[in-house]
């Protein structure tokens, strides 16, 4: 259970630990060295008269240790020889239990059965209990459902000009529901001399690890696989304003982009700044003077050391603190953009920066597309309960019960 705790029981029937207050045989805590210690005294020592030290490996095991490069934990005391009973009493109501030198009190007891006689109550209240727990379930779903649809900020929108692509079966779901004759719609000969009010693309704002950016230099690739693809694809084809986050990769200058400022994000308890560096292309018309490409791209390039000193497009292994703090950083710098450009639709693709929306200010429509539908990002290495809740929402700077209800399924994160 997650709410389950190990407790010492001594002999004497308490539960006082041998050790001292504010320590703890089972977490690696962080060792602060003394004179003549380093890392490498760490590393060969393996234990004293006390402790047992390790050096941290920043995996999830060494959690509690934090940043020290040396950990420690309370050697187990010494068991002692003297053997006594004890009783312990667990209450199944309240979740409870008792520890006692009273061994008589879990001695087994008669079960006492109550008289015969008439027994009292309406069969007809019985029926009614049953029918009244039958249908309030399906209620309570169905007010949820209600107020879940009341509430949501997607609405699905179509312009005149998608509707007539549709054609017949268009014709027949738009038709006025009267008895009159529907009125005949225009066909694709007629459209080009009546008015029709096309609804205009909308500005959405495209967050990617992979990019393609078009420059008057040249071009600036970062490339994986499919979503790479896709990412200069959405900058050559997208009908509307288009804005493209991204982040620095190793070894390159991106001298075409300009620094604009800074955003704050706070990460493991630390606070960093990354500087954001902004370049904007604007379309060109085509040769027979028609529109291609976007109206505008604007490139939000995002630059942090941590960004600069990965050693691949994305960071491996997944459980490592160091990819987790990697990952906090990317998702609040989104974040932060789409508060600042306030896009009418954010395109997420896979799971890299999905949980930028936790951060956001706004709500607003999402769209995510899986490039990877096989693979989400998902640790599943350990049941995680509320002690994996608390180190992730230390890396990510949310409340350990939103990581564990929107971020943990099935204790996988």
């Amino acid at each position: 259970s997650d709410s389950a705790d190990a407790f010492w029981l001594s002999h004497l029937c308490n539960q006082e630990p041998p050790y001292p207050a504010g320590l703890s045989v089972v977490d690696w805590q962080c060792h602060p060295f003394e004179e003549g210690q380093d890392v490498e005294w760490c590393k060969n020592v393996g234990e004293d008269d006390d402790y047992f030290y390790s050096f941290n490996n920043r995996s999830t095991y060494m959690g509690d240790c934090g940043h020290c490069d040396c950990c420690r934990k309370v050697k187990p005391p010494t068991v002692s020889d003297v053997n006594h009973t004890c009783c312990i009493l667990f209450n199944d109501l309240l979740l409870n239990y008792t520890v006692t030198n009273d061994v008589s009190r879990c001695a087994p007891r008669p079960i006492l059965h109550g008289p015969m006689g008439p027994r009292n109550g309406s069969l007809l209240i019985s029926d009614l209990l049953a029918v009244f727990w039958c249908l309030f379930p399906v209620v309570v779903a169905a007010v949820g459902v209600f107020r879940k649809r009341s509430q949501s900020v997607v609405r699905m929108r179509f312009s005149p000009d998608q509707v007539r692509r549709v054609g017949r079966v268009a014709r027949i779901w738009t038709r006025p529901l009267t008895t009159e004759p529907a009125e005949e719609m225009p066909s694709e000969s007629t459209t080009g001399s009546s008015e029709v009010a096309v609804m205009r693309p909308e500005r959405v704002l495209f967050a990617s690890l992979e990019h393609v950016i078009e420059h008057e230099g040249g071009r600036e690739k970062a490339i994986a696989g499919g979503l790479g693809k896709v990412a200069g694809l959405m900058c050559r084809y997208h009908p509307g304003p288009l804005i493209c986050v991204t982040a620095c990769m190793p070894g390159k200058g991106y001298e075409f982009a300009q620094p604009v400022g800074q955003v704050k994000v706070t990460v493991s308890g630390h606070e960093l700044k990354v500087t954001v560096l902004r370049s904007e292309v604007t379309r060109d018309l085509g040769e027979d003077g028609s529109d291609e490409g976007p109206a505008s791209i604007t490139y939000y390039i995002l630059d942090h050391p941590v960004f600069r000193e990965r050693e691949d497009i994305y960071p491996a292994p997944q459980t490592a603190r160091r990819t987790l703090e990697f990952y906090s950083l990317w998702c609040q710098s989104v974040a932060r953009i789409i508060d600042l450009e306030s896009p009418d639709v954010f395109h997420c693709p896979d799971f890299h920066g999905a949980m930028a929306v936790m951060y956001l200010e706004r709500p607003l429509p999402i769209l995510l597309v899986l490039h990877n539908a096989e693979y989400q990002g998902s640790i599943s290495t350990q049941n995680m309960g509320w002690r994996e809740a608390r180190h992730l929402a230390d890396v990510f700077n949310l409340p350990p019960k939103r990581i564990r209800e929107e971020t943990f399924i099935e204790g996988k994160f």
